[in-house]
């Protein structure tokens, strides 16, 4: 998957995922940032938390530039909807 494949869902997950710091008003900063309804900015909040679950041994900028194809991370969304202990 390349960044112009993504869904607007997904690269707010991503933008999401890399940020450290808290944010009060997330759902409102994705709306206006990704243009997103408060459906898919609550549904970017859930998949920005799965991405951050599932990075181990690698950092959270790798799942920004393209999370299927960073073998080292073996974050992919099928690891993310697999039963834990299945990955």
């Amino acid at each position: 998957m390349t960044s112009g494949d993504q869904s607007p869902v997904d690269g707010a997950a991503r933008w999401l995922a890399a940020k450290i710091d808290h944010m009060p008003n997330v759902i409102g900063i994705l709306r206006q940032r990704f243009g997103l309804s408060t459906v898919q900015a609550a549904q970017a909040c859930t998949l920005a938390n799965k991405y951050r679950r599932h990075v181990t041994d690698c950092d959270v900028t790798s799942v920004t530039r393209d999370v299927d194809s960073d073998a080292r991370c073996n974050v992919t969304p099928a690891t993310l909807s697999a039963p834990k202990g299945a990955a």
